[in-house]
């Protein structure tokens, strides 16, 4: 879940572009939420991005 976040990079667009400051503060979360139609559960993972 949280890999593919991570792999493509989807944080640097909240992070600001070279020379700019970040228009964000605080920390950059990564959630992954998984659904199984069989069992009717979910899970959700829950990360702190650098």
């Amino acid at each position: 879940m949280i890999r593919q976040i991570k792999d493509r990079k989807y944080a640097l667009r909240f992070k600001g572009r070279l020379g700019e400051p970040s228009p964000y503060t605080g920390r950059i979360l990564a959630l992954g939420i998984a659904y199984d139609k069989k069992d009717k559960r979910h899970s959700c993972k829950i990360e702190i991005l650098d």
